[in-house]
């Protein structure tokens, strides 16, 4: 199995710290197009809760293995697979799960990081961290001109007057 996650926000600041290296990275934005590949299509919005899902008592444990009520363990592992702590909620995510991964995808030396090529009409704009290294840089745009020719490339920037992140159009 593996786990694809995606959010509804692009300029959270503890995101782009948590998830693309410090401001480092990159985000890219999504558009969902027909005939989608289907885990894509199957994006459930995350569960923020105070309490981790239970797979079982230790009455339905009993009950299991009497085998007088079996514990439904795809109800527990969809909740376990699309629930997070409350104080995450900012994130605003939704994660797609791919059951049954060919582990021949995984990035080599990267085992359970699945390759998951995008489509060049998928790819809709591309952020760029406000802390990004020149050749991170040069070497995205080099990507997207030749494999996301449409997308729009922004650059973040540290707002002057707010904690918050600016974008501004470099095509």
């Amino acid at each position: 199995m593996r786990v694809f996650s995606v959010s509804e926000v692009k300029d959270d600041i503890l995101m782009w710290a948590h998830y693309a290296e410090y401001h480092r990275g990159a985000v890219l934005a999504l558009r969902p197009l027909p005939g989608m590949r289907a885990a894509l299509r199957e994006a459930v919005p995350i569960r923020y809760t105070r309490d981790i899902p239970v797979m079982a008592s230790a009455e339905q444990w009993a009950n299991h293995l009497l085998g007088t009520a079996p514990i439904d363990f795809p109800t527990f592992f969809h909740a376990f697979a699309f629930s997070k702590s409350e104080h995450w909620r900012y994130e605003r995510e939704w994660r797609c799960r791919i059951l049954h991964a060919d582990p021949k995808r995984d990035v080599p030396g990267m085992p359970l990081v699945w390759a998951c090529p995008l489509l060049p009409d998928e790819v809709v704009a591309i952020y760029l961290g406000c802390r990004i290294e020149p050749a991170n840089r040069t070497a995205l745009l080099d990507v997207v001109r030749s494999h996301f020719p449409a997308a729009e490339v922004f650059e973040a920037a540290k707002s002057r007057t707010r904690f918050a992140l600016e974008f501004s159009r470099l095509r």
